[in-house]
């Protein structure tokens, strides 16, 4: 288990600034992108029109073309209109599309911005519980430090008193045979008990 402390994460009010930044980015680039689309469906719809009609037309006929869709009175700019009417159909449909996406790109942008406080909470939590996690193991590790110490006391303990025991039964069996020899006559019993005692 790695005890290292995590690396620092970014803070959430550096997160949300930044999403916030990459959010407007976003949104810029999808206007560009519908001005874009858009001066490629006029420069489609014009040439569509010159090249049925045999002339280029006027802005204000471009405007009514690509504003109407094909409304048109001559029959000259019918045709034209038909067949500009094919691309701008495609057009549309995608214009619509970036639309639909810059709105969700501002939706987000208010989530973020609305929810800054919560992720402000949520990282000071996390923050808490790192350091609560960290005091934990320190506390698990002084635990195991006094565990192993009193494991170290209880077989010193142990073998301090099994060797007061055998000085007591040593001095008891010593006892007997002076006391057994003294009855009994003299130093040759005393060799003898003492030999039988170290037989055991």
């Amino acid at each position: 288990m790695d005890r290292r402390a995590p690396a620092p994460a970014p803070t959430a009010t550096a997160t949300t600034a930044g999403l916030r930044g990459r959010l407007q980015d976003l949104t810029t680039g999808v206007q560009v992108l519908r001005r874009q689309v858009s001066a490629k469906r006029q420069g489609d719809t014009a040439r569509c029109y010159l090249a049925v009609a045999g002339e280029a037309p006027t802005k204000e006929q471009l405007d009514r073309l690509v504003a109407t869709g094909g409304a048109s009175t001559t029959i000259d700019e019918e045709a034209a209109v038909r067949v500009a009417i094919l691309s701008s159909a495609e057009a549309e449909e995608v214009e619509g599309g970036q639309l639909e996406l810059q709105q969700l790109f501002l939706d987000i942008a208010a989530l973020v911005e609305s929810q800054g406080a919560r992720v402000d909470d949520i990282e000071r939590h996390v923050a808490t519980a790192t350091g609560d996690v960290g005091a934990a193991e320190g506390e698990l590790r002084e635990g195991q430090r006094l565990r192993v110490a009193a494991r170290r006391r209880r077989l010193w303990l142990s073998a301090g008193l099994a060797a007061l025991l055998l000085v007591v039964l040593a001095a008891v069996a010593a006892a007997l045979a002076l006391g057994l020899a003294r009855r009994k006559g003299g130093p040759t019993q005393l060799v003898a008990a003492a030999a039988d005692l170290s037989a055991l």
